[in-house]
């Protein structure tokens, strides 16, 4: 989500800033499932017909056209009348002010997305869109307990929707099938997060019983299985992989079966059944570039470059243009400080693939840890260039932080990096990156030496682990000073920080 969002004239006055939040963190299924799911192909600068109601045919075509064009000129009330218009020709469509709300949400007006959705559930107690649509927008602002019950009353409705006759002038089977789809990836999702596999697993099995043909659902299904331990060993092993390998015959770009079950016994700590599958992988794989890459990002993320960097190697030798492989090769070189390397085979991931921003981010942040100003330079407009394109890409806005605060940019960086911590969304590389920017500012002591306990504590390699433990020891050191003083810690003298 954009902190910063531009605010926008309306009949002479402005839509209200948008609320600063702390949500709690979420767990990584969450923020994936919120990113996917909140008015999906909605949240974009140009909002179509079909992104507004996953469909471009039907009566209402020109009157939604139409709404857009006004919504544009910010005639908020002539939108909602073509809207109207448009619900009266075709019942079966959702309700104006959910349309409405999916426009505000597209321009990152959240409060009066919700205020719309709110009069949505009053004036149509019978559509289970509003609900939908609030599930939505309460998993993405932090609240996942209240998005699941939306979800649940959404999925009440739509019951009611299919079978009331005096309903049925409404219903809509496809309408219907897309909510009782992201609810139950929702609903499992909020699960996951709690780690209530029973929950998950029921919900991710109607997910795949909706969309048998979901690689996704399959993947969510097969590691609720995995995680199930209220099944036989025996049992949940067997289903999660038929589910996984459902999963790659869906999606081929999918991780191999075997890896996709190393890393689940990786997170268990059963390390030596991780092993064995990640070798089962490396021999069925031998002659797969998607599955050599996997294996060497599976090797590169549990730290052990020398088998990541010999996958890699092998990924390129199948086929010496790959992109992807000439990526993970530069990311390994970065994650074990060999910046020369880095750079040779990031350029020519560049040269091959110019817009792909991982190989740009990859490329920025080796290039600020050049000597040479001119390779600095650049990494400023590899990073300014990533975060102009995705301005709500945290990852992206905070290697241009990063950079900003190397470079002693400092009001540019705390622009930055505020950005990032007002989201609340951190890789570990930003993690590092905005404790680094911020430990010398008053106040901020414990956050920042929680941020990287948490962090720290998944036991993943990363590029800066090594100094982000030396600057969590740091930092709790000052805690303890602080506290055996009774006083705040005082900051070093001379030391690089912004204001």
């Amino acid at each position: 989500m954009n902190v910063r969002i531009s605010a926008l004239l309306l009949d002479g006055r402005r839509f209200p800033a948008a609320p600063r939040r702390s949500p709690r963190p979420l767990g990584w299924r969450l923020l994936l499932v919120a990113a996917v799911l909140v008015c999906p192909g909605v949240a974009r600068a140009q909002l179509s017909v079909e992104s507004l109601t996953g469909s471009d045919t039907g009566a209402y075509f020109q009157d939604v056209q139409d709404a857009i064009k006004k919504f544009a000129t910010r005639d908020i009330e002539g939108t909602r009348a073509l809207l109207e218009v448009a619900r009266e020709k075709s019942p079966k469509l959702a309700p104006p002010e959910v349309l409405l709300a999916r426009m505000f949400l597209s321009i990152n007006q959240a409060s009066l997305a919700r205020a719309e959705l709110e009069k949505a559930v009053k004036k149509y107690p019978d559509d289970p869109d509003a609900y939908a649509a609030m599930g939505a927008l309460a998993l993405a602002e932090g609240r996942p307990a209240e998005s699941r019950q939306m979800y649940v009353k959404a999925l009440q409705v739509v019951k009611d929707f299919q079978t009331k006759k005096e309903l049925a002038k409404f219903s809509n089977p496809k309408r219907a099938e897309k909510i009782q789809t992201t609810a139950y990836a929702t609903i499992g999702a909020v699960d996951e997060d709690r780690e209530n596999w029973i929950g998950a697993r029921g919900a991710y099995k109607r997910w795949v019983d909706l969309d048998p043909k979901s690689a996704a659902a399959h993947q969510r299904y097969a590691r609720a299985l995995f995680m199930s331990s209220d099944l036989p060993e025996a049992e949940r092993l067997a289903e999660s992989e038929k589910e996984f390998t459902k999963m790659n015959e869906l999606d081929p770009k999918s991780p191999p079966v075997e890896l996709s079950l190393a890393n689940l016994y990786r997170q268990q700590k059963e390390n030596d059944k991780a092993d064995e599958q990640i070798k089962k992988a490396a021999k069925t794989q031998a002659k797969n570039i998607v599955g050599q890459i996997a294996v060497s990002q599976y090797y590169m993320m549990n730290g052990q470059f020398d088998e990541a960097k010999q996958h890699a190697e092998a990924a390129l030798k199948l086929d010496p243009l790959n992109v992807e492989a000439k990526l993970t090769l530069g990311i390994i070189a970065r994650m074990t400080k060999d910046y020369d390397t880095a750079e040779k085979y990031l350029e020519q991931a560049h040269l091959a693939a110019p817009t792909n921003i991982q190989v740009n981010n990859s490329l920025a942040l080796v290039l600020i840890e050049k000597s040479d100003k001119n390779d600095n330079k650049r990494a400023l407009e590899f990073a300014e260039l990533n975060a102009r394109l995705y301005p709500s890409n945290t990852e992206l806005v905070a290697t241009l932080g990063w950079i900003n605060f190397r470079l002693d940019r400092t009001a540019e960086a705390e622009r930055e990096l505020l950005a990032v911590i007002q989201a609340n969304s951190f890789t570990a590389d930003s993690a590092y990156f905005v404790a680094t920017a911020f430990q010398d500012q008053s106040g901020r002591t414990e956050q920042l030496s929680q941020l990287l306990t948490n962090t720290l504590d998944n036991g993943k390699a990363f590029s800066y682990r090594k100094e982000s433990e030396e600057l969590l020891a740091k930092l709790k050191k000052r805690l303890a000073e602080k506290t055996e003083k009774g006083g705040s810690a005082k900051r070093p003298a001379g030391a690089k920080t912004v204001p």
